[in-house]
C-alpha cells in the first residue's frame, strides 16, 4: 500500500498540514519560522522538515534532481573564493568552486552523498553521508577556520587520548541500515568511557566546535556526546542550521542523534 500526501484540517490554526504516512509538517512551521520561536522548537521542526527529504513523493514525470547552494565565509565573515566544493556518491562525484562572492552551486541526483569543501590555508569542511530523495532546494552555508599545522582524522576510535586540532567520523547507523556518521571537529577533545569531550578556541584563531549530521549541523564552543545513548549537548555560543539555510542561536542545546534525525531533549 502506497502512502498518500494528504491535507489535515486544523480549524485551530491558519497553518496547513501536510500528512504522508505517519509523517506530518505543519508549513507553518517549515516556512520562515519567526524567531520568537524557541530554539528546540525550531530544531524539532527542521528534523520534521528534513524527514520529509527522506520520503520519495516525486511524480515520475517531474526531475529527479536537487538544488544545493551556499556562501562560503571564513571565522570573521569575510568571503572566500576559490574553495573546491566537492559532493561524492557510489555513482558519482562533481565538483563546484566558489565565486568572487563566495558562493556556489550545483544540481545533483537524488541520492545520498558526502561533501567536503577545501582551500588552501583553512581547514576543511566535511559533512558525512546525507540524504536527498525530494527535489527540494538546499542551502549549506560553511564557514572555514584558518588551517591548523596538525589535523587528525578518526573513524570510531573512542579510547584516543587527550589531543589537539582533530576530527573524526562515529558510526550513527539507522535502524533500517543507512550507515549515517556525525562528524565532529574540534581543537581540543578528551574521553572519559563512553563520553566525548570536544572545545573549540577564541585565540588566536575563532575555531568553534563544528558537528554535522544527514542535512542538521552546529558549531559551539562546547560539545559533549554520549556514544552509547546518541546524546549530545552544546553549550557556550551554538549556532544549529539544517538543509533550509535557516539558523537559530542559543546558549545550549541537548539532542539525540539517532536515524537521520536530531531530536531535542529536555
Amino acid at each position: 500500500m502506497t502512502d498518500q500526501l494528504t491535507e489535515l484540517p486544523n480549524s485551530s490554526s491558519p497553518h496547513t498540514t501536510l500528512a504522508f504516512g505517519r509523517l506530518q509538517l505543519n508549513l507553518g512551521v517549515c516556512d520562515n519560522p519567526p524567531m520568537k520561536l524557541s530554539t528546540l522548537t525550531l530544531i524539532a521542526a527542521s528534523s520534521l522538515c528534513a524527514t520529509a527529504l527522506g520520503q520519495d513523493v516525486t511524480p515520475p514525470s517531474a526531475s529527479r534532481t536537487f538544488h544545493v547552494r551556499g556562501t562560503v565565509t571564513d571565522a570573521q565573515g569575510a568571503v572566500i573564493p576559490g574553495v573546491e566544493v566537492t559532493f561524492s556518491s557510489q555513482q558519482l562525484t562533481k565538483l563546484a568552486t566558489t565565486s568572487a562572492t563566495g558562493q556556489y552551486d550545483s544540481d545533483l541526483p537524488f541520492g545520498g552523498y558526502t561533501m567536503t569543501a577545501e582551500r588552501k590555508g583553512f581547514r576543511t569542511h566535511r559533512r558525512p553521508l546525507f540524504l536527498v530523495a525530494s527535489p527540494l532546494g538546499l542551502t549549506f552555508d560553511i564557514s572555514l577556520p584558518v588551517g591548523k599545522i596538525v589535523d587528525r582524522v578518526v573513524v570510531g576510535k573512542l579510547d584516543q587520548p587527550f589531543n589537539y586540532y582533530g576530527e573524526e567520523f562515529l558510526p550513527t547507523p539507522s535502524k533500517d541500515g543507512v550507515p549515517f556518521q556525525l562528524y565532529i571537529r574540534y581543537t581540543r577533545r578528551a574521553s572519559n568511557g563512553n563520553t566525548l569531550d570536544y572545545s573549540g578556541e577564541k585565540n588566536p584563531y575563532e575555531d568553534p566546535v563544528f558537528v554535522a549530521y544527514n542535512l542538521f549541523s552546529l558549531q559551539a564552543d562546547h560539545v559533549i556526546f554520549d556514544v552509547e545513548r546518541k546524546n549530545l549537548k552544546a553549550s557556550g555560543i551554538v549556532v544549529v542550521s539544517d538543509g533550509t539555510g535557516a539558523t537559530q542561536r542559543a546558549e545550549s542545546i541537548n539532542l539525540n542523534i539517532e536515524n537521520g534525525h536530531t531530536t531535542p531533549l529536555r
